[in-house]
């Protein structure tokens, strides 16, 4: 198989048909259905998902974002004692901390030739067909060693950014605070109701981010896991939680070399070990950025 290496100088082709489209309409969702989300990370990380074709999915506090999951909490909990119901910010914090104790997540970008992105995450990127992952049989993996169906999952969820004007903090907080009132937050006895509403505030509480974070365009992989044990990987920096998202081949569409000093030599041994793989992601396509940006920092060895 002989891997041809294509050029790609800002925004691909898929991405700029979409953003053409700014109003909302079948055409502009289709468009923006039809576009990749792309993982950026090392070399190292890229042939482990590849030759295991799983990603991993964090546990939300190894996470960048020192407010994830509690931009809008905070300010849920301040209207509830400021209204004086206690008895439901009682319920949110229960449905918040079991979210957080149960919730695995993996980011994927919109755009897969940020620079923003190359400077911050690594040197390399693959790009997933968001469709392929979804109609795929969705299995995670936990330390048991056991693969299953999963419930309370996620592929693809957008993240919303919010620049805070306090009238729009106010809604947005009322819309939350009203959903749950509606469906009348459950007590622990039933529980099947419980992890559901858990998920589905955890869903909403780690969709939505600080404006900072916009150029990131973020879409995330989520999973409540329950019952079952994390794998752990003991690092430098101490233990890390996660579990494994199985995914197939197919869903593999692009692999795009950043800007780096050894770009030349980092895309010579992604075509290696592509062929390496033997026929397994011969229908994958290879871009090299070419932003001309020169790192002076050091990610460490990457091959």
């Amino acid at each position: 198989m002989v891997y041809r290496i294509k050029k790609v100088n800002h925004l691909f082709a898929d991405e700029q048909r979409f953003l053409k489209t700014l109003c909302p309409s079948y055409n502009h969702y289709e468009l923006k259905r039809k576009c990749l989300r792309y993982h950026y990370t090392d070399f190292k990380a890229v042939k482990s998902i590849l030759k295991n074709k799983n990603v991993r999915l964090m546990h939300y506090m190894h996470l960048n974002d020192s407010k994830e999951g509690k931009l809008l909490f905070e300010e849920i909990i301040k209207q509830l004692v400021d209204l004086g119901e206690l008895e439901l910010r009682d319920s949110f914090e229960n449905l918040h901390k079991e979210a957080v104790k149960n919730l695995y997540l993996s980011s994927l970008s919109f755009f897969g030739n940020l620079l923003s992105q190359w400077r911050g995450y690594g040197y390399i990127n693959i790009g997933f067909d968001i469709e392929c992952l979804k109609n795929n049989v969705t299995m995670i993996r936990d330390s048991k060693g056991e693969t299953h169906i999963t419930s309370g999952f996620e592929i693809g969820s957008e993240c919303n950014y919010i620049d805070f004007t306090k009238e729009d903090e106010n809604i947005l907080v009322n819309n939350i605070i009203n959903k749950f009132k509606v469906s009348s937050i459950p007590s622990l006895e039933d529980m099947g109701t419980f992890w559901h509403d858990a998920l589905a505030l955890g869903a909403v509480l780690f969709s939505t981010k600080h404006i900072g974070f916009w150029e990131e365009r973020e879409h995330r992989i989520v999973h409540y896991l329950w019952g079952r044990e994390p794998f752990i990987d003991n690092t430098k920096d101490g233990k890390k939680f996660y579990i494994e998202f199985d995914f197939c081949a197919e869903a593999v569409k692009r692999i795009v070399v950043g800007p780096s000093k050894d770009q030349k030599g980092l895309i010579k041994n992604v075509r290696n070990f592509l062929k390496e793989m033997g026929s397994t992601y011969e229908h994958v396509q290879i871009y090299q950025s070419t932003i001309p940006f020169i790192d002076r920092r050091n990610f460490g060895k990457n091959f």
